[in-house]
């Protein structure tokens, strides 16, 4: 089980706030300082999620670190995602509307380590990928560690397996995939690559929001003739940008072994009032009846169970409980 650790912060704000301090910016108007808060420690690259939210969807929020060196920040929507690579005291502000909320951020000396105690695969990058560009793939807990199997699908272009983290890159396309094999194990990865041709100022990609979850709901349609597809409809825990954010996905059913892989979220590049979770829809068609194994590949970890059909027609599903990813219902016709 993988540990993680989330420190966050989703404060509404009272326009008409007590006490707020005001700082006054170059310009005639002045931003309200609503609140400062203090986050407990964190040690060096672990993750920390913070939020300001005023209320207004469509807002634009600004992040802002001080010093501002020795830092990773992903801003989504009123969502921030830091790491901080070396220790000492950080102020982090969030603007908005003239608004703005001030956080404390105390970063230890000590480094964070995030452990996968099963066998894995981990890229280094999973979406915007660019064309030739070497992504890490580090294998972890391999039980036959002298005896990995390393198998690739898309334009690959580089290959260097001969250390690990083993280092693959692809010419084009619009995914690559590396799969990993030892002894009776295996794992894949699936990268989003980004096209530099092709620039649509509308759409951002970005990974998921750290700690953010997935719920998957199948449901069957079924044809004229009465074959029946399981469809998969997944939604993000988190709000993006605008209600048509969309998950990254990709189903892969060969050998009936079914494997979904979520990467991120293409969504809007400026805020809209109406918003909502990301969402996408699968299908698996042409399954057999009988049990097979069922991957799901969220970000950069994996959960697995299996997936049956019945000689009467009904999909069941044998899930291990998560705090990431939820199927339900387990039993669908």
């Amino acid at each position: 089980m993988k540990c993680k650790y989330c420190s966050f912060l989703f404060l509404a704000i009272c326009l008409l706030a007590i006490s707020c301090k005001k700082d006054t910016s170059s310009g005639v108007n002045s931003v309200a300082n609503l609140f400062t808060d203090s986050v407990p420690v964190v040690k060096q690259s672990e993750p920390l999620l913070l939020s300001f939210n005023n209320g207004n969807n469509a807002s634009i929020v600004k992040w802002q670190v001080s010093p501002n060196k020795n830092y990773y920040i992903s801003a989504v929507g009123v969502y921030a995602s830091l790491s901080f690579n070396k220790g000492g005291v950080y102020t982090v502000t969030a603007t908005t509307n003239f608004t703005k909320a001030t956080y404390i951020v105390t970063v230890s000396d000590s480094a964070y380590q995030d452990i996968d105690t099963g066998f894995s695969l981990r890229a280094s990058q999973i979406v915007n990928v660019l064309p030739y560009q070497n992504v890490s793939f580090s294998v972890n807990n391999s039980p036959d560690p002298n005896g990995l199997a390393w198998t690739t699908t898309g334009n690959v272009s580089s290959i260097n397996t001969s250390a690990n983290p083993a280092t693959f890159s692809f010419g084009g396309g619009l995914t690559g995939n590396v799969r990993i094999s030892a002894g009776n194990k295996s794992a894949s990865r699936t990268i989003w690559l980004e096209n530099p041709a092709v620039n649509n100022p509308s759409i951002d990609t970005v990974p998921f929001i750290f700690s953010d979850k997935l719920v998957i709901t199948p449901s069957v349609q079924k044809d004229n003739k009465g074959n029946k597809t399981l469809v998969l409809t997944a939604n993000t825990h988190y709000n993006y940008q605008c209600y048509t954010d969309s998950v990254l996905s990709l189903v892969d059913s060969s050998n009936q072994q079914y494997t979904l892989n979520y990467g991120g979220v293409v969504m809007a590049a400026v805020p809209c009032s109406s918003i909502k979770p990301a969402t996408c829809i699968n299908s698996i068609t042409n399954m057999t009846v009988g049990t097979f194994p069922f991957t799901v590949n969220f970000g950069n970890d994996t959960y697995t169970g299996t997936v049956t059909l019945s000689a009467t027609g009904v999909f069941s599903f044998s899930w291990t409980g998560n705090n990431a990813v939820t199927i339900y219902p387990l039993v669908v016709q």
